[in-house]
C-alpha cells in the first residue's frame, strides 16, 4: 500500500509541476481531463481530487485567474461547482485564491 501511496504522490506532483510551468494551453487540456473525469460518477479516485483540489486551491498555479476559467458563464459556473463539491463549499475569491465567503 505504501508504494502505491507513493506513486500516487510522484505523480500529483509532476501534474501539478507540468500545469505550474506549462503554457496556458497545456493547462487548460490537463484541467479539461481532470474536470471530465471529476463529472462522471463518483467514486473519484484519490491522486485526482488532491490534484484538482491543489489546483484549484494553491495560489501558486492562479488557477482562477487564467482565462479558460472565465471563458463563458457556463463553464465558470461548472467549475465553481465542481470546486465546492470536492472541497465542501469551497468559494472562488477575486485574487485567484480559495475565501471563506460565498459566492454572490
Amino acid at each position: 500500500m505504501l508504494t502505491f501511496e507513493v506513486r500516487c504522490h510522484t505523480v500529483v506532483a509532476n501534474v501539478l509541476r507540468m500545469v505550474h510551468v506549462a503554457q496556458e494551453v497545456v493547462q487548460e487540456q490537463v484541467t479539461r481531463v481532470l474536470l471530465e473525469r471529476l463529472l462522471v460518477n463518483r467514486p473519484h479516485p484519490w491522486g485526482l481530487l488532491i490534484t484538482f483540489i491543489d489546483l484549484i486551491k494553491n495560489p501558486t498555479y492562479r488557477f482562477w485567474g487564467h482565462g479558460f476559467t472565465k471563458c463563458a458563464p457556463d463553464i465558470e459556473r461548472l467549475f465553481d461547482s465542481v470546486a465546492r463539491s470536492c472541497m465542501n463549499t469551497p468559494v472562488r475569491a477575486d485574487d485567484g485564491v480559495m475565501s471563506g465567503q460565498p459566492i454572490a
